[in-house]
């Protein structure tokens, strides 16, 4: 229960600060990509295929290192 807690601990302390500046960095790219778009609209269309293929990438990435995880622990629980 003690190290459960420390985790809840460390998470309380470390979540906020990540949160304000992950809003800081999409605020930052928002804005850039908006003066861009105004300055030229030509580059909406290659800004829009790149979110595209952006999201793709993401959702790969993100089973992949779920799946690496779930090997990693299967084989941790049963070495010997």
């Amino acid at each position: 229960m003690n190290r459960f807690t420390k985790d809840m601990g460390a998470v309380d302390e470390l979540l906020p600060p990540a949160m304000a500046d992950a809003i800081t960095i999409f605020m930052n790219m928002g804005g850039a990509i908006v003066i861009v778009i105004m300055s030229n609209y030509f580059l909406a269309i290659p800004a829009i295929a790149l979110l595209i293929s952006l999201f793709f990438i993401r959702r790969f990435f993100i089973r992949t290192a779920r799946d690496l995880k779930r090997i990693e622990a299967l084989s941790k629980s049963w070495k010997i």
